[in-house]
């Protein structure tokens, strides 16, 4: 390796340790909470080296909020969905979705940071909103097809399926003290991720499929016998 090529390993690598450190803090004490110095040392970087890559905390967390959105289209847009019938790939593809927020555990609160920066901060355009049409380019052709095949119904708008999903499959993650007061059990249990995840996903699919089953959703409340109970809330 070449002392140029040396250099640029090194800087991706220390770039790389900071994005960690900041997704931990951001994650932990929020943006508003967060100390550039802690996560300098979290890092071990010097406070000045962390400055001269990111210029501000509001451009360190947009580059969090970048790698994020790297990770998690690279999983959805990876995913092989040529698996069979439509509606289980479009299955398939909605568990991913969960997963990535039951499997990263800074997700959640980065996600709910995010909401606010972006109020706070007005931005217009992020990597998520460019990254977006490839997202529906993939899954508007599975929707297409199972509309021909009549196991969708018609006039299936491929932006509106995906945001209605984001916001049902996520909500178990980012509101789920609401959702847990109103089924009575913790939505971020074992048990409750389990139920959640059946449950959201069957929700979605009933919204689409041309004749669903009477009981597509009723069958995803007897998967667990008894639910995790709510510890108190104050």
């Amino acid at each position: 390796m070449n002392e140029e090529n040396h250099r640029l390993t090194g800087k991706a690598s220390t770039i790389n340790r900071i994005l960690k450190s900041a997704r931990h803090e951001f994650s932990g004490s929020g943006v508003a909470g967060a100390r550039m110095e802690d996560i300098a040392n979290r890092a071990g970087v010097t406070k000045q080296l962390l400055y001269h890559y990111f210029s501000s905390k509001k451009h360190l967390f947009a580059a969090v909020l970048d790698d994020r959105t790297d990770r998690v289209f690279a999983r959805l847009l990876g995913i092989n969905l040529d698996i069979g019938a439509p509606d289980t790939a479009i299955r398939a593809f909605l568990k991913l979705m969960f997963d990535q927020y039951r499997d990263d555990p800074h997700l959640t609160n980065i996600a709910q940071e995010a909401i606010a920066f972006h109020g706070e901060n007005a931005t217009k355009e992020t990597k998520f909103s460019n990254m977006a049409p490839a997202l529906a380019s993939k899954i508007e052709p599975i929707l297409q097809k199972g509309i021909a095949l009549g196991v969708f119904r018609e006039k299936i708008d491929v932006r509106y399926f995906l945001a209605m999903a984001s916001l049902i499959i996520s909500g178990g993650f980012t509101n789920s003290y609401m959702l847990s007061s109103f089924l009575g059990f913790e939505t971020n249990s074992k048990n409750g991720l389990h139920l959640w995840r059946d449950y959201s996903v069957d929700f979605v699919m009933a919204a689409i499929m041309k004749n669903p089953e009477s009981d597509i959703i009723a069958l995803s409340l007897i998967h667990i016998s008894e639910p995790t109970r709510l510890r108190r809330i104050s």
